[in-house]
């Protein structure tokens, strides 16, 4: 089918006046005035959402899955650091960096862990990184 040209649409229907009905029909509806009608009551406004902070904060909560992949990807960086220090303690030079990157990595945790044990191993492997950084900020000062 081919479209020769355009053309603009009228918008709204056709009207009818009361007079002007279809051909033959001259009869008129009429309501029984003998029934009683019941009113109707007022439609209710729409409401809007109710809480939409509560929505917004449903969305914030992580999923169990990603609180795991998370914790998974923390635990590999830990060890990671923590092997790249145990390298560093057998050829003698462990770099400052390295100390603070595991510091910070420590301190992310959110809220501890699920078991007692490791928190107070994770707690430990903390204050030992920490006396290493100050003893390497003693020996800093005292060279300068």
């Amino acid at each position: 089918m081919k479209i020769s040209g355009s053309r603009s649409i009228r918008s709204g229907a056709a009207r009818r006046t009361e007079g002007k009905g279809g051909a033959g029909s001259g009869a008129k509806f009429s309501v029984d005035s003998g029934v009683a009608t019941e009113t109707s009551a007022a439609a209710s406004g729409v409401s809007g959402v109710s809480s939409v902070g509560a929505l917004l904060g449903l969305q914030e909560i992580p999923d169990a899955g990603e609180q795991r992949r998370q914790a998974l990807h923390r635990s590999t960086d830990i060890l990671d650091e923590l092997d790249q220090l145990r390298l560093g303690l057998l050829t003698g030079s462990v770099p400052r960096q390295r100390l603070q990157r595991l510091m910070k990595l420590l301190r992310e945790r959110p809220g501890g862990y699920a078991d007692p044990h490791l928190d107070v191993i994770i707690g430990d492997i903390e204050v030992r990184a920490a006396v290493e950084l100050a003893k390497m900020e003693v020996t800093d000062a005292a060279r300068k």
